[in-house]
């Protein structure tokens, strides 16, 4: 029993021993790198104030991940068959999706178009403290799902913000509709989200012909509660160019799920992300323009100046037709 104990008394302290050690090695690692990273920017003569930004940065997001395995070290993932892959992105990704109703329902009903959805069409970034994510005037790509930190969403230049924590989603509209960006979003603190690619959304999507009529039906009462809030836009008066929300949701489209008694009203998102919204065009119409940003806002203003011109929106308006989710567009 004495050498018993001992042989396991020696076995853990051997594996403090390794783990400490690990620990050492990593943190030496990274000092290295922020040594090499001082030199650069003395070289290069980076301003005092830039590399005080990159250095707290590091400290604040990329320390930590040294402690963290990252995916590109495991080695073996890519030997893995797409099945099991599948279901390791399933299980690293879902819990964040399902925080939205329509997530949580095609999590429910079919599993494999989720895995599809975590291993094709889902981009992580982490984003530096007050970091514009999208200006006024860009064009949207993707639904947003925000994993760790605060945001802060402006509507207009004079609007208050809207405070986005974790567990709350933004851009939704990208899925059934060609969108164009109407506000800013700025991360308050260090964050991370997760960006849904729209057409790789669709691309997936459409491939689970099963699902595509409560995908179809969501996106339809989706849109119409968007005119039905907001009313529609007329080309032809400029003047009917209203202020859009990249925040807007629909709990009537949340109606159309299976088990929507779970999604009553005011039960996913507050009401003030309702108000004041408009629509300034029909969405359900596949000849209408593309919503321009309010007139209140300036292409300057945006993290990239985005042209508004007929051939880049009859182009948006040509890919988008190649999904089958929601016919036409709608």
């Amino acid at each position: 029993v004495l050498v018993l104990g001992m042989v396991v008394f020696s076995s853990t302290v051997s594996s403090i021993t390794a783990a400490t050690n690990n620990l050492k090695d990593i943190n030496a690692v990274y000092k290295h790198q922020i040594w090499t990273l001082r030199r650069y920017f003395r070289e290069q003569k980076i301003s005092a104030q830039l590399t005080h930004r990159v250095l707290r940065y590091t400290e604040s997001i990329v320390k930590p991940k040294y402690q963290k395995v990252d995916v590109g070290q495991v080695k073996i993932m890519a030997m893995l068959p797409q099945m099991l892959t599948k279901e390791v992105n399933l299980e690293i990704y879902e819990k964040h999706l399902v925080v939205h109703p329509l997530f949580q329902a095609l999590s429910d009903l079919n599993i494999s178009l989720m895995q599809k959805i975590c291993s094709n069409a889902l981009k992580e970034s982490v984003l530096d403290k007050g970091e514009m994510i999208f200006g006024p005037g860009q064009v949207c790509t993707a639904m947003y799902f925000v994993t760790l930190g605060i945001l802060e969403y402006y509507l207009s230049q004079a609007a208050l913000p809207n405070i986005l924590e974790k567990r709350t989603t933004f851009c939704e509209a990208v899925l059934w509709t060609p969108w164009v960006h109407q506000g800013r979003m700025y991360a308050r603190t260090e964050s991370t989200i997760i960006a849904m690619d729209a057409k790789q959304f669709h691309d997936v999507a459409s491939s689970f012909s099963a699902d595509l009529e409560l995908l179809k039906a969501y996106g339809r009462e989706f849109v119409f509660s968007m005119n039905e809030v907001a009313g529609n836009f007329t080309p032809e008066d400029p003047e009917d160019d209203q202020d859009l929300s990249d925040l807007f949701h629909s709990e009537k489209a949340m109606q159309t799920l299976p088990g929507k008694q779970a999604f009553a009203e005011g039960s996913y998102y507050t009401k003030p992300y309702l108000h004041g919204f408009k629509v300034v065009r029909d969405l359900m119409s596949p000849t209408s323009s593309p919503t321009l940003a309010p007139k209140n806002m300036t292409e300057s203003d945006a993290l990239q100046p985005v042209s508004n011109s007929p051939e880049d929106y009859e182009s948006a308006e040509v890919e988008s037709s190649k999904s089958d989710i929601v016919g036409e567009r709608c």
